[in-house]
């Protein structure tokens, strides 16, 4: 037997228990929500330690990095430089001379002849391998090095078809190109 008697009709009594549901729904939605802020922000910590600790190595590795730069003297450093200048020339317009359909797959510098210095006047090579689609790209390829004026007039070596880097029948050469140098 109830405690009490409910005089309202059932129509007026429906409402609040409806608010009751709706205020306990409300309740449990917002404990959801701390409690899905609360592990996010745990996995945010330990994002944010892993972080400190990348940037500490990173912070280790330069320093490491100047202290072996520092040990370097102008006089060491400047034959190479000089070196890299003679060749990005040739590489520029290589990379200039390339069709589409057309892969370089290694490039080789050719030594000079015993009793010859890298630094002579004479035009050293260059041995490039790749793959073309058609001999007609290959044509085209060797057309564009030889009016470049870096590269004097260049040697198809060999010249087959075989299985390519895309699939399919490729043309693989390997051709042989003087470079002449300017002087600078």
């Amino acid at each position: 037997m109830k405690a009490y008697i409910n005089l309202l009709p059932r129509e007026e009594s429906a409402p609040r228990r409806s608010r009751m549901w709706g205020i306990s729904a409300g309740i449990v939605i917002v404990g959801v929500g701390i409690g899905a802020y609360g592990v996010m922000e745990s996995r945010l910590d330990g994002v944010r330690a892993e972080v400190a600790t990348l940037q500490t190595h990173r912070d280790a590795l330069k320093g490491e990095w100047e202290k072996r730069g520092a040990g370097l003297s102008g006089d060491v450093s400047r034959p190479v430089l000089s070196q890299g200048d003679r060749w990005s020339n040739p590489l520029r317009e290589i990379s200039l001379a390339v069709p589409e359909g057309f892969y370089l797959s290694r490039m080789e510098s050719v030594e000079p002849k015993p009793g010859e210095s890298a630094d002579s006047r004479k035009p050293q090579a260059l041995r490039l391998h790749g793959y073309a689609r058609t001999y007609g790209r290959l044509t085209e390829f060797m057309k564009r090095l030889n009016q470049s004026g870096t590269f004097g007039s260049p040697l198809l070596e060999f010249a087959g078809s075989e299985e390519g880097p895309a699939g399919g029948l490729w043309i693989r050469f390997e051709i042989l190109a003087s470079v002449t140098r300017e002087d600078g």
